[in-house]
């Protein structure tokens, strides 16, 4: 197996930023485009502005009824997102997604990182590159 090393060079890096590259250029277009896909991304963005307008950052509600099916962890996320990127009235789509955009990339990345450990920089690349082109997680991210 393969392991990583301390000293990185250009080669080393050129599939990690080219991964970034792909990434933003196939999440980012739809990050303020595109209206709210389902109903769970309007109630996510909906209780986190919530959470916000009110300043209760633990009990977590959507409306009048508690939202407790999801880990607080994502609505702090996105509250951060929010207040650091777009401010009041805290109606902006495409601050909300941030922190998916994020994630996202994060994902492909550590998928190169499992590939390149387990078999190498070529196949470790396009694992990640397909991963990051798969329609799932652009529509997640």
């Amino acid at each position: 197996m393969r392991a990583w090393t301390v000293a990185w060079g250009w080669a080393e890096a050129r599939p990690l930023a080219s991964l970034i590259i792909l990434c933003l250029a196939l999440l980012l277009p739809g990050l303020s485009t595109l209206p709210p896909l389902d109903r769970d991304e309007a109630r996510f963005a909906q209780a986190t502005k919530q959470m916000l307008e009110t300043g209760d950052y633990v009990e977590i509600r959507f409306q009048d009824e508690a939202r407790n099916k999801k880990p607080v962890g994502i609505y702090w996320l996105q509250a951060a997102s929010v207040t650091a990127l777009s401010g009041r009235p805290y109606d902006q789509i495409w601050a909300y997604r941030v922190p998916s955009v994020l994630a996202a990339t994060f994902a492909v990345l550590m998928t190169y990182w499992a590939g390149y450990t387990l078999r190498g920089q070529g196949v470790a690349f396009m694992g990640a590159a397909l991963f990051a082109a798969s329609l799932l997680l652009i529509g997640e991210g």
